[in-house]
């Protein structure tokens, strides 16, 4: 892969991971209030997809094609896993200690010492990893529409770091450099989702969420590793409009709608202007710590509607996400390894 075929749109990357991050935090002022089908999408779509649905498909397919991007211009392991770590785990590891040493204590229906005694209180440190599916806190949450539930939106983190950990492997064995592989993992997993969310089990729907953003992944690797359309602004539009189209026609098709959705939003920040970097990139930020305000509103002010939710909470959301940004992330980023002008994605 030649470095002519490097983006230089990085700002436009940021202006849709942050567009992506806000409909996360608008979809959940639904889902939090176990009002899930009156979100618009959803609606709209008669049921069918959802904006966080949306919004993560967005994040994991840019995702897959910029550290795709990013391997291509240093392949080399130890600096790749360094450079991932760095944009991942600093930022996840404030709003992990947030949660167990402000929000906890603030919100906790416990007295403090068997808040600080529990078991709990300290396992849920582990998250910093990213991994451990622990989901509350002692006390806290309760009482919400969905009890004692913290941090919902960290389920995708886990996915994230077991894709960069999978596309190291891919690119120390050669494995990158043929597409066919990343086009065979995207094929098998999307068609796996696919068979596992019609078994209609619950844990048949988690499973498919994991295998179809695994298979958007790799959509976005596939796109790196191709020749890009001529025209990319029309490209874009045409994987729009084949998108809406299965949207409404065809009911619950994970596999016509990441094909559609996929390629759209790489060639819609590859097409758009956006000059985001000048500010920072505070979509991580907005990602990490929406649910954990939104929850403790909704612990402090209960039976909010979903639009009042979103409009108090977003503007909060946001103070904190641009103070991550420039007291951990940009300074974390700092850090990274660099080699020939390696991309910070």
């Amino acid at each position: 892969m030649s470095e002519s075929k490097l983006p230089t749109h990085a700002g436009s990357f940021d202006c849709l991971r942050l567009i992506a991050s806000v409909l996360v935090l608008y979809s959940h002022s639904y889902s939090l209030l176990l009002r899930e089908a009156d979100e618009p999408l959803r609606r709209l779509s008669f049921g069918q997809h959802g904006l966080d649905e949306v919004a993560v498909i967005l994040f994991f397919a840019m995702s897959g094609y910029l550290v795709t991007l990013s391997w291509s211009r240093d392949p080399q392991i130890w600096r790749f896993l360094q450079r991932r770590g760095l944009r991942i785990f600093p930022a996840l590891v404030a709003v992990v200690l947030g949660s167990v040493f402000l929000l906890g204590p603030v919100l906790t229906t416990l007295d403090a010492g068997h808040y600080f005694g529990s078991f709990s209180t300290w396992t849920y440190l582990s998250k910093i990893t990213s991994f451990p599916p622990q989901q509350g806190l002692p006390g806290v949450f309760e009482n919400n529409p969905i009890p004692s539930v913290i941090n919902g939106s960290l389920w995708t983190l886990r996915l994230e770091v077991v894709m960069y950990l999978v596309l190291a492997a891919l690119g120390v064995l050669g494995l990158l450099r043929r597409r066919v592989f990343a086009l065979a993992a995207a094929g098998v997993l999307l068609v796996l989702g696919e068979v596992v969310f019609r078994l209609g089990t619950s844990w048949g729907l988690q499973l498919s969420d994991y295998l179809v953003n695994a298979s958007v992944f790799f959509v976005g690797v596939v796109l790196a590793q191709s020749r890009l359309p001529s025209n990319i602004p029309r490209a874009a539009m045409q994987a729009w409009l084949f998108t809406l189209a299965v949207a409404w026609i065809v009911p619950h098709s994970h596999i016509l709608f990441v094909l559609g959705i996929a390629p759209a939003v790489v060639f819609t920040a590859i097409a758009l202007s956006c000059r985001m970097e000048r500010f920072g990139d505070y979509s991580y930020g907005i990602y990490l710590w929406a649910f954990p305000v939104q929850q403790s509103v909704l612990g402090l002010v209960p039976g909010l509607a979903p639009g009042t939710l979103f409009a108090i909470t977003l503007p909060i959301t946001l103070v904190l996400a641009v103070l991550s940004w420039h007291l951990i992330e940009q300074r974390a980023l700092s850090l990274k390894p660099r080699r020939q002008n390696a991309a910070t994605v």
